[in-house]
């Protein structure tokens, strides 16, 4: 692989598991770093985030509480659709 290439971790069940706890959940972001984050690359916004909250989240209720508040954060009012 070219070093240049920059790797991005995105977490889901595999990491986390079907039902992610809070123990799954700080483990995975004591290994790897944020579960759910934005960043630009090549001017395109990427948006990563935790899809295992969207399947099971009830034992995790303050994650998917705060993914929510970070995707209401998210929106870029000059963004334009093109296709």
């Amino acid at each position: 692989m070219d070093p240049d290439i920059k790797l991005v971790c995105v977490c889901g069940n595999h990491d986390i598991g079907n039902e992610p706890t809070a123990v799954t959940v700080q483990n995975y972001r004591r290994e790897f770093g944020p579960d759910f984050f934005s960043f630009w690359t090549g001017g395109v916004k990427f948006v990563v985030l935790n899809s295992q909250y969207f399947k099971s989240a009830e034992l995790v209720p303050e994650e998917i509480k705060a993914q929510d508040e970070f995707m209401n954060t998210i929106a870029d009012s000059t963004a334009k659709h093109i296709g």
